[in-house]
């Protein structure tokens, strides 16, 4: 394809001048929007099962919004503040009393039943269209990001729906009146095929994004999509991300290499650093069975080691999502079995030609890659650990 998805997106949406995107921050989930963020005003549904990282999405946004200058408001209906501020240092280091102390955030909590019984009150007192006033749900600063977790909790306080469904309405509004970008959760089934609780909520949000937590061959697999976004064109592909020590993050690599994922100009080069390697690569390097393969596939005879590199996993998905992909074939030899690679050639400091491997049975995480070529790299280059090493397409 000439052109992809994406760009031929960017000239359908006209742009204006008065209204400003603010990146989300999560990972590499701007690189699915065109715009590369969510606009001020808008309000985005967080759509999806219990476990499926929708609270974590929205932390995650909010925290390194504050730490980017972005001031932001997180209001619970539900769990208890102090709670989710030990889990989230806990499980990912994000010190959220901290960021309170310096005025770049807020969390609050709020009764769901009390705003119930308010809002029900006021309607059997009259008939006629609900106001929020501010003293009503006031918030502690003016934000630029706003979370609402979550309007499950705030739903099953109220007794009439169509009570619930006015106040939605009005909630909405009232959190866009900051010109702030909202981030409402609502709960669902694990798969859903609705996405919120009356349907009111994700036909008045700007945006839906659904997460989807399925068991696949007897595996958890969590996903997102982009289920709908008003302001801007997006990729509409289920797009797989984890959990880790570093929140939410999108696997992209796997996209690219399905050549699922489409969107985003391929790099042309990209940096790595120098790491210490597990010193067993000059033994597997070295067998026969693969130094056949790479003079007849890579034009070389690799020397017996290897380059460790640690890199940015979705550069690195990007990067190589254009290279032509090299399968090297695995082998029985000495009583023992050597797997499969994948190899893709590179050009190391814009002048050795080399080679990325990949082994199948790889005791490397997707942040760490393996470099060969035909001299050592690191005694012509004269590579010592944590320096930049620049990788480059062949053309």
């Amino acid at each position: 394809m000439t052109s992809s998805i994406i760009d031929r997106a960017k000239g359908s949406i006209p742009k204006s001048n008065s209204i400003e995107v603010l990146p989300t921050r999560v990972s590499s989930f701007d690189k699915l929007i065109v715009d590369h963020g969510l606009e001020r005003g808008s309000t985005t549904l967080i759509s999806g099962g219990a476990g499926t990282g929708k609270t974590t999405f929205c932390l995650q946004s909010l925290y390194h919004g504050a730490m980017n200058g972005e001031k932001g408001v997180f209001i619970s209906f539900e769990e208890n503040i102090n709670k989710i501020k030990h889990h989230m240092l806990k499980n990912y280091g994000w010190d959220f009393d901290k960021l309170e102390k310096e005025g770049k955030l807020a969390m609050v909590k709020m009764d769901p039943a009390k705003i119930a019984r308010m809002v029900e009150g006021t309607l059997a007192k009259r008939v006629g269209t609900l106001r929020i006033q501010p003293k009503q749900m006031k918030l502690p600063l003016k934000p630029d990001r706003i979370c609402v977790d979550s309007l499950s909790a705030l739903s099953i306080a109220f007794a009439d729906e169509r009570s619930y469904r006015k106040y939605v309405r009005e909630l909405f509004e009232f959190l866009e009146g900051y010109n702030s970008v909202n981030l409402v959760i609502g709960e669902t089934e694990q798969n859903p095929d609705v996405y919120s609780r009356t349907g009111v909520e994700e036909f008045l949000a700007d945006g839906v994004i659904v997460f989807y937590n399925t068991k696949d061959f007897g595996r958890r697999k969590r996903a997102l999509e982009i289920l709908k976004l008003r302001s801007s064109n997006h990729v509409e592909n289920t797009i797989n991300y984890k959990l880790g020590s570093d929140g939410m993050q999108l696997l992209l690599k796997e996209e690219w290499e399905q050549g699922r994922l489409l969107g985003t100009k391929p790099l042309d080069s990209m940096t790595g650093r120098a790491k210490a390697g597990l010193k067993e690569g000059a033994y597997y390097i070295s067998q026969k069975g693969y130094q056949t393969q790479f003079v007849e596939k890579l034009g070389f005879k690799a020397y017996p080691g290897t380059l460790n590199l640690t890199v940015e996993e979705d550069v690195l998905a990007d990067f190589l999502s254009k290279i032509k992909k090299i399968k090297i074939k695995g082998f029985d030899a000495n009583n023992r079995t050597f797997g499969n690679l994948v190899a893709y050639n590179v050009l190391v400091e814009g002048k050795e030609k080399a080679a990325l491997i990949f082994p199948e049975r790889s005791t490397h995480g997707r942040d760490e890659i393996e470099v060969i070529a035909a001299i050592s790299l690191r005694d012509k280059f004269k590579l010592k650990d944590g320096r930049k090493v620049k990788l480059s397409k062949i053309k």
